[in-house]
């Protein structure tokens, strides 16, 4: 098998880039078990060592800056990312590479801004960037990108030219929806509901959803503002659609509906679907309250992500394609126990 990598092993022996490398190496300390697993999945792949690339790694200490939203911003989406940054964090450790977090408050231009020349500046060897709003990003990333390298996860933005993208089809994602809707809801009124105007992949998932049903015809599609603090704007539309008998929330805002409708007298044969398996998500799927999530796996895309720049970088190998689309999965009560809490 030609050009097998470390991560290739891990993968074969079911381990962590990090505990193949100290295997490999004779760095730090390893399980018996765990030795005997990596050696016998390098010997069956025939895995051929690269010096210069390991003298590389270990000569030079490399820092990837990491700029998304804040934490606690969209439903706790940002939190799974995090999760991605720190499992990464501990993988990439014995090869000298460090990761800063830049957060922004994704409702202002000046916050994300700032959060990108801030990284640019302490970051010199890459960024891995969340641009939400295309406006604001592209006059920024192309500054940047002339600079450093710079691979984007989460939203797909047209026009720049990264090392790579790491995220999910957007459009693919709503036909999805709008299948499973199809599917699930049957006949009667159908509300697609947009969190934010401004965002190029929410917009695009609303558009697949929209072509699977039917168009206008068949659905309606509602503006949320999703920085609200409260959910009078949720309480609203259930209000002019009382007898709605579906809503695609496009974005991982979908438990401020199932949480809205549990509370007015539950479910009466609504369809839920939104996206992310957040931890009020994953709860109101195990109650049947979210009938489908389409899951992104951020954390998944942010070490994915590490991993293109680490290897452009320390490795002079360039990413196999220019968008790395990640798998649609779907998510409901009867699966949901056997995903990652």
């Amino acid at each position: 098998m030609p050009n097998v990598t470390v991560k290739d092993i891990a993968r074969r022996a079911r381990v962590s880039i990090g505990t193949v490398d100290r295997v490999l190496h004779k760095r730090g300390r390893a399980a018996k078990s765990t030795i005997v697993k990596v050696m016998k999945a390098a010997k069956e792949m025939d895995y051929q060592p690269n010096i210069f690339a390991r003298n590389l790694s270990l000569a030079k200490k490399l820092r990837f800056g990491v700029v998304m939203p804040r934490s606690a911003q969209n439903g706790g989406y940002w939190k799974l990312a995090d999760r991605g940054l720190l499992d990464a964090g501990k993988e990439f450790a014995p090869f000298s590479v460090s990761t800063a977090a830049f957060r922004y408050d994704r409702y202002s231009r000046t916050s994300f801004e700032k959060a990108m020349r801030s990284a640019a500046e302490e970051c010199p060897d890459g960024l891995l960037a969340a641009v939400v709003d295309p406006s604001a990003g592209i006059p920024l990333l192309t500054d940047i990108m002339s600079r450093i390298p710079v691979v984007l996860f989460d939203s797909y933005i047209p026009d720049v030219s990264p090392i790579a993208f790491i995220g999910q089809d957007s459009y693919q994602s709503g036909v999805l929806s709008g299948k499973l809707m199809s599917l699930a809801a049957g006949d009667g009124e159908i509300v697609a509901v947009q969190p934010v105007a401004d965002d190029h992949h929410i917009s695009d998932r609303i558009r697949g959803f929209a072509d699977r049903m039917g168009g206008p015809s068949r659905i309606i599609v509602e503006p949320l503002d999703g920085n609200a603090e409260d959910d009078a704007a949720v309480k609203a539309l259930f209000l002019r659609h009382p007898d709605a008998k579906g809503f695609f929330v496009a974005s991982a805002d979908v438990h401020r509906f199932a949480t809205y409708a549990a509370a007015a007298g539950g479910k009466r044969e609504r369809t839920f679907i939104g996206y992310d398996l957040t931890e009020v998500n994953r709860m109101h799927v195990e109650t049947g309250m979210i009938d489908f999530i389409i899951d992104q796996k951020p954390d998944v895309q942010v070490r994915n992500g590490l991993t293109l720049l680490y290897r452009s970088v320390a490795l002079k190998t360039p990413p196999e394609a220019d968008r790395m689309l990640m798998p649609l999965d779907i998510i409901t009560k009867e699966n949901v126990r056997y995903y990652r809490a």
